[in-house]
């Protein structure tokens, strides 16, 4: 999946085909241009179909201690896709994310991982986490099925990737951390399914950290649906 926008979801046509009377030319989008070219900021189309969306995970109070080793099944922090599994439903195509420290001693170094886990049941919006579409309120007028879960524990266990790195000195501040918003749909996550980060960092005095992770929605058809 490359960072043009409306490729992300593996179809020229998915959305945005520039039409005029009756006739449909779709290899352009909505002002007459090559879809493959730049003339428009990436994921144009996404978002004027208010199809992107972030989650922030929690507020100062409520941050994420670290752990010392890449987990197994425990998340820092989950995205999960709600949708019901079938055709039609949403997947979700993983944007970007930030983490960032809030709270207590960072030690010397640290790195998010994040992954994608297999189905899980029902997951509730842990309180103080907030899900927003990116285009506004009245961008998308069906809402997201979206959860973002801190300290969910997954069913199963992803492939941890490692997708940024925080340089630190060992002392007390406030944001130390990595973003990624180069990740173009790299990660897919169907119905039911979730995407997690986690931090892994020395011991330090009780560092903690919040996230934040931006996604697309789009509707999966035919094969790889569920």
């Amino acid at each position: 999946m490359g960072q043009d926008s409306n490729y992300i979801y593996g179809s020229a046509t998915a959305f945005g085909s520039y039409s005029e009377g009756s006739q449909t030319n779709a290899g352009l989008d909505r002002l007459g241009g090559q879809k493959t070219s730049r003339h428009l900021p990436s994921f144009y189309e996404l978002s004027q179909a208010g199809r992107i969306y972030t989650a922030q995970f929690g507020v100062v109070t409520n941050a994420v201690a670290s752990v010392t080793d890449i987990p197994t099944t425990g998340a820092h922090f989950a995205l999960w896709n709600g949708e019901s599994a079938g055709r039609g439903a949403r997947s979700y195509y993983i944007l970007g994310f930030g983490v960032a420290s809030a709270s207590g001693t960072v030690g010397i170094g640290a790195f998010v991982v994040g992954g994608v886990s297999g189905a899980q049941s029902t997951v509730t919006t842990t309180s103080g986490n907030i899900i927003k579409n990116c285009s506004g309120p009245l961008a998308d007028p069906r809402t997201s099925l979206a959860a973002a879960d801190s300290t969910l524990t997954l069913t199963t266990q992803p492939a941890w990737a490692i997708l940024g790195n925080v340089n630190t000195v060992s002392g007390i501040a406030i944001g130390y951390g990595a973003t990624n918003y180069g990740m173009a749909g790299l990660f897919r996550v169907p119905p039911t399914c979730c995407f997690a980060l986690a931090v892994v960092s020395p011991t330090g005095s009780t560092p903690a950290f919040l996230a934040s992770i931006t996604w697309a929605e789009v509707e999966t058809y035919g094969a790889g649906a569920a």
